[in-house]
């Protein structure tokens, strides 16, 4: 298991990574700040490697990629993307450069062919603010970033449940109907985190599954 940043400085576009493998599993870990993205991938990793945000401040300005195995198929890695979180303001231009990053960041380190296994995107329960954000134009994106069966690919998913009261059930509802909607009727899913190592994958295994089986 290792963790890199990877900063726009060091794109070399006809340059590979070798300590990547052509069957390695890669999945990006996107959300606004404070939904929890660092969080998701320490804790599907079995412990704290990548530093948290105190939600003043964003520890994740460039890619990070850690790899682990993939449980169902130790022989196989997973690859994880932190990547910087994006503004609920202005949330899709924002998020268009980090898919930006995300396609250049594929291309040097793993191949210009190379897709992403899938897609993982998170939203804090309740919303920050209350207030329902922009529609995600940028997921269809990033759905062009992956190959067979995108959007069955794309996984949103709710984090830091503490109730389970109306405020938080109305608003998961909402972001089914009107923010993730036109995602989930082309095939993606939502689901809730739990906080744990077993809810992590759970929500991680359909992808990897996915991609063995292709």
């Amino acid at each position: 298991m290792w963790l890199k940043c990877w900063k726009r400085s060091e794109l070399q576009p006809t340059h590979n990574d070798s300590i990547f493998k052509k069957d390695d599993i890669i999945i990006p870990v996107l959300g606004p700040m404070g939904a929890g993205r660092s969080t998701f991938i320490n804790i599907a990793a079995g412990k704290a490697v990548t530093a948290v945000s105190d939600g003043l401040y964003p520890c994740t300005t460039e890619i990070i990629y850690l790899t682990v195995p993939c449980p169902n198929d130790t022989s196989r890695r997973v690859i994880f993307l932190d990547t910087p979180g994006f503004d609920n303001i202005d949330e899709n231009g924002d998020a268009s450069k980090v898919v930006s990053s995300i396609a250049a960041w594929v291309a040097r380190s793993c191949g210009k062919d190379k897709k992403l296994a899938g897609v993982i995107c998170l939203r804090e329960i309740p919303l920050q603010g209350g207030r329902m954000p922009p529609s995600p134009n940028y997921l269809r994106e990033l759905a062009g970033l992956c190959g067979k069966d995108a959007y069955q690919n794309i996984i949103m998913a709710t984090t830091k449940w503490r109730v389970e009261g109306e405020v938080e059930i109305h608003h998961e509802r909402e972001l089914s109907r009107r923010y993730w909607g036109n995602m989930i009727k082309q095939g993606s899913r939502m689901v809730r985190f739990g906080g744990t190592y077993e809810s992590a994958w759970d929500i991680v295994r359909p992808i990897t599954e996915g991609k063995l089986h292709r």
